[in-house]
C-alpha cells in the first residue's frame, strides 16, 4: 500500500548534488515542503493543517526536473516511500543514530477548492442534521468531491 499525502506546496528546494564518500555516483536530490491537508474532525471539511509541514525528498535528475512544473501555492497529492537507515559514529564511541526520509516518487496536481471561512449562514446550515442516504452517510457536496480526490471512492468509506 502506498503512502499518500495531500496538501499545498509551501516550499521547493534547489537541486543538490552530493558526492558519495565511497567514490560512487553522486546523489541528486531536491526537497518539497507541504502544508498537509486533513479533514476537520468536528465537521469533516477539508482544511490545511498549519502545524503539519512534512519535507519530502525527490531523487534523481529526471525527478528533480519534474518539480519545475510545480509552484508554491499549488495543491498536490504525493505518493511516497518512508525509508529509514542506521548509522554508527565511530568518532563518538560507536553512537548509533537513525534517520528517516520520506522519498516522493509520484506528484500530481489537484484541483481542490478549500472552503472560505464559514459565514454565519453556512455554519447554521452545517449544524443542521443531515438525513443519511440509503445505504450510507450523506455529506455536503464539497466533502464528497474532496473525498474522491483523496482516494475515497464514495461517502461510505469516510471515517466520519
Amino acid at each position: 500500500m502506498a503512502n499518500i499525502i495531500s496538501g499545498k506546496i509551501i516550499g521547493i528546494g534547489q537541486t543538490q548534488t552530493i558526492q558519495s564518500s565511497k567514490g560512487g555516483n553522486p546523489l541528486i536530490k531536491r526537497e518539497l515542503v507541504l502544508q498537509a491537508l486533513r479533514f476537520n474532525p468536528n465537521d469533516g471539511t477539508p482544511e490545511l493543517d498549519e502545524y503539519n509541514t512534512p519535507i519530502l525528498e525527490v531523487r534523481g535528475q529526471d525527478n528533480c526536473n519534474m518539480l519545475d512544473k510545480f509552484r508554491v501555492g499549488m495543491c498536490v497529492k504525493v505518493a511516497f516511500a518512508l525509508e529509514g537507515r542506521k548509522t554508527t559514529n565511530k568518532e563518538k564511541e560507536g553512537a548509533v543514530r537513525f534517520f528517516n526520509t520520506a522519498r516522493a516518487y509520484s506528484i500530481e496536481e489537484m484541483q481542490v477548492s478549500l472552503p472560505e471561512q464559514a459565514q454565519p449562514a453556512q455554519t447554521q446550515e452545517m449544524s443542521q442534521p443531515t438525513q443519511p442516504a440509503q445505504g450510507g452517510a450523506s455529506h455536503p457536496q464539497h466533502i464528497s468531491e474532496a473525498a474522491q480526490q483523496f482516494g475515497f471512492p464514495n461517502d461510505n468509506q469516510l471515517p466520519f
